[in-house]
């Protein structure tokens, strides 16, 4: 899978080095994301609801995209 660059804003670089780095990691296969968008239509949910399905059903992505110590974290946190 060819990665996009999610985050090409040299302001956001300087200002947010943090986030600018998680947003270099972060993609989306077209099919995950429809399904995410299916699931979120058919159950009503609200974006937070989809986004905790996404997280606790899709761990494999997510981790991916984050350190050790911040994927431990959240780990625990979604548990």
């Amino acid at each position: 899978m060819t990665r996009p660059r999610a985050c090409q804003d040299s302001d956001l670089t300087g200002r947010e080095p943090d986030l600018a780095e998680l947003m270099a990691m972060v993609s989306f296969d077209l099919g995950l994301l429809s399904t995410l968008l299916a699931w979120q239509q058919e159950n009503s949910a609200s974006a937070e609801k989809a986004a905790i399905h996404f997280l606790t059903s899709y761990p494999d992505v997510w981790s991916q995209w984050i350190n050790n110590a911040a994927r431990d974290r959240l780990a625990a946190f979604i548990r």
